[in-house]
């Protein structure tokens, strides 16, 4: 009969005839494995990163340039809706003039019909409360007399360079360096192509155009146009020159 062997003798490892590895050995292969960047190559990956940027800054300026255009005409049609509800929620005539020979590219200004008391520039009592009652625009002297108060102004502001952008009023379709567009108590709307004299009836559809320009030429093929209509509503659209 076969001897029978003790249970620790198959669980006994058997001895290994490598020796085991060194402490750093693994890490030591681990980095051969993982090869890094040469000066050379992080070198070359910046001078192409920059070689793109430079190409890419001209388009990226001017379609922030663009974007400002866009953002003005936005600003324009929201001007005189403005203007418009003011007249209508406190009760007095309000006035915005569009003016191209106090900035060329165009600016605009809002007034409202007050209760001038002592004379011009007597802002006490009841001098900046509204002038009631006042359904003609013809009733004031806008921006020269006591009972003409400044709102507020609106220009494109400049950017540093030489992409601007620069609003042009039609009158009519014909190019106008001043007009005054006046809203009553009642909503309606007058209008005239100068800072002084007689209003008409803003019936029609009106426009002015926003445009960029570098060096005072169009910079792109768009243009923009901001309607104003007669209920007092106001559309910007984009145009593309031919």
């Amino acid at each position: 009969m076969f001897a029978t062997l003790p249970e620790a003798v198959f669980h006994k490892p058997m001895p290994s005839s490598l020796p085991p590895p060194a402490p750093g050995a693994l890490r030591v292969a681990r980095r051969r494995g993982q090869r890094g960047f040469t000066i050379l190559e992080v070198m070359a990956a910046l001078l192409v990163a920059s070689i793109l940027a430079a190409a890419a800054l001209p388009t990226m300026s001017g379609r922030m340039s663009d974007r400002r255009t866009q953002q003005f005409a936005q600003q324009i049609g929201l001007f005189y809706r403005e203007a418009r509800t003011r007249a209508m929620g406190r009760g007095a005539s309000h006035l915005v003039r569009f003016s191209t020979a106090q900035n060329p590219r165009g600016r605009l200004d809002m007034f409202e019909a007050v209760q001038a008391v002592g004379g011009a520039g007597n802002t006490g009592n009841c001098a900046n409360l509204p002038l009631l009652g006042v359904n003609t625009c013809e009733a004031v002297a806008w921006g020269t007399s006591a009972n003409s108060r400044p709102i507020s102004a609106l220009t494109e502001p400049s950017s540093g360079n030489a992409s601007l952008s620069f609003a042009q009023f039609l009158f009519n379709g014909a190019a106008q360096a001043d007009v005054d567009v006046c809203y009553s108590p009642g909503g309606r709307a007058y209008l005239r192509p100068s800072q002084s004299g007689p209003f008409t009836a803003f019936n029609g559809v009106q426009q002015i155009e926003v445009t960029r320009k570098v060096g005072g030429n169009p910079a792109d093929l768009l243009r923009r146009q901001v309607f104003l209509l007669p209920s007092g509503s106001t559309r910007v659209e984009t145009v593309v020159l031919p």
